[in-house]
């Protein structure tokens, strides 16, 4: 005689798709290829709280809009899978994070900044190495480089001006060259 356990699965699967429409070719589907969808979609969502938050709008809005959102993305709909498979991570604490960033006077990109770090937190990204402050340095030719991550932050190098390659004679007999990194300017003798 058979396990008496296995004739209830069905029965299980049946009950459960009456209350959430949801199908087995779809859920075999959606596990590897649906991650990055989202991921993607609550990054947007994440973005689209901060502008939301950061406009004029009232607060209490923009969270429940938010969260709205949210919830949405772990609904399947017209028998399609969700696009997320469970409320990960909550809303509840990334909308505390964009209170904190308020709350600390930060700049809308710094906030966009910190909720990324959040989220690449939450699914287990290693950020320490890839994450660099945003700013630039402008370089003699005019153009602007920004830091390498791969390079401990360090600045990008400059591209390099192309001289004229004269020398500059000086009283003592010695010379001096132009400046690459310096508009090709002479430097002091």
């Amino acid at each position: 005689m058979g396990r008496p356990d296995l004739f209830l699965v069905p029965l299980f699967a049946l009950t459960l798709s009456v209350f959430q429409p949801f199908y087995l070719t779809d859920a075999l589907e959606y596990i590897p290829k649906h991650i990055e969808k989202c991921v993607n979609q609550q990054i947007d969502h994440v973005d689209n709280f901060v502008d939301c938050t950061y406009s004029n709008t009232n607060d209490n809005v923009c969270q429940k809009q938010f969260k709205k959102l949210w919830k949405k993305l772990t609904r399947s709909r017209r028998g399609n899978a969700p696009v997320c498979s469970e409320d990960y991570p909550p809303s509840d604490p990334i909308i505390s994070v964009v209170g904190a960033c308020k709350e600390a006077s930060f700049r809308e990109q710094q906030c966009d900044a910190l909720t990324d770090i959040f989220l690449g937190l939450a699914y287990g990204e290693d950020i320490g190495s890839d994450v660099c402050e945003d700013d630039k340095i402008r370089c003699p030719d005019g153009s602007y480089v920004s830091r390498n991550p791969k390079n401990n932050c360090k600045f990008y190098d400059c591209p390099v001006e192309k001289c004229s390659g004269s020398k500059k004679y000086c009283w003592d007999g010695s010379y001096v060259e132009q400046d690459p990194y310096d508009y090709c300017r002479y430097p002091d003798c």
